[in-house]
């Protein structure tokens, strides 16, 4: 049987846009996520370009004169380094090696948004809504 149920999710509605707890909680978790999920050899070279763009992002929140944003993102670094180097990294799931999962962008969404300036999940994965 499958279910017929309709989610919409929208998308961090909890903490306002900007929020720095919001601004940490997004950066350190992508890097969590990437970090548990990536095959060794997609690791090694995703993780350090991820950092160096984030480290691009928190360059940009300074210039514009965001400094709770810059420091929300270089918290987020440092906890993130400081789970994979001291932290207890326990999986209590199996892993399911990401070329199985279904609905996994192959692509990168940064150059998409940033390079092609396509703005909307649906101009870059090419859907009708």
């Amino acid at each position: 049987m499958e279910p017929q149920s309709v989610v919409y999710h929208l998308g961090g509605g909890t903490l306002p846009m900007g929020d720095k707890r919001k601004v940490y909680l997004n950066f350190r978790n992508n890097l969590v996520m990437l970090a548990k999920n990536l095959p060794f050899g997609e690791l090694i070279w995703k993780i350090p370009f991820r950092i160096i763009l984030d480290i691009v992002a928190a360059f940009q929140a300074l210039i514009k004169g965001n400094g709770t944003t810059f420091i929300s993102i270089v918290h987020a670094q440092m906890d993130f380094l400081e789970w994979i180097f001291i932290g207890e990294r326990v999986r209590n799931y199996p892993k399911i090696k990401m070329k199985n999962l279904g609905g996994v962008y192959k692509g990168s969404v940064a150059w998409e948004y940033f390079i092609s300036k396509k703005r909307t999940f649906s101009e870059i994965v090419n859907v009708k809504e």
